[in-house]
């Protein structure tokens, strides 16, 4: 037998109009734009450090792979034909430390405005 039930003013549960701005506000407080920026940075820098770090095997020792790409892959495409790098183990090392050097820029960058230094002036 189905009853037929009804909801009185003064019931447990509140309105749905309170429900929405609760979770309005909770996704407000979760969700706040630095909170986001943080993230989003730190997801779509992961890739570009892992492949970073995978062409070094120690301090300043950079991996077989990256040095065979300059000397095998890698080429100049100038006139007259595309010519080898000239000295693939240093050309790979210094690609390697400027790129690390230039990500720690963008890094510094990104999480200051500029790279002018507050305590320089």
């Amino acid at each position: 037998m189905i009853t037929d039930q009804r909801m009185t003013a003064g019931s447990a549960l509140p309105s749905l109009g309170l429900l929405l701005d609760n979770a309005n506000s909770l996704v407000r407080t979760i969700a706040a734009p630095s909170l986001v920026q943080l993230v989003l940075r730190a997801a779509l820098a992961v890739p570009f450090w892992r492949s970073g770090i995978l062409k070094w095997d120690g301090f300043l020792r950079l991996n077989d792979t990256a040095v065979t790409l300059f000397s095998d892959e890698f080429m100049l495409h100038l006139p007259g034909g595309p010519y080898h790098f000239p000295a693939p183990a240093v050309m790979a090392s210094c690609r390697d430390v400027a790129r690390s050097c230039f990500q720690s820029c963008w890094c510094w960058v990104s999480a200051h405005g500029s790279l002018r230094s507050d305590y320089c002036s």
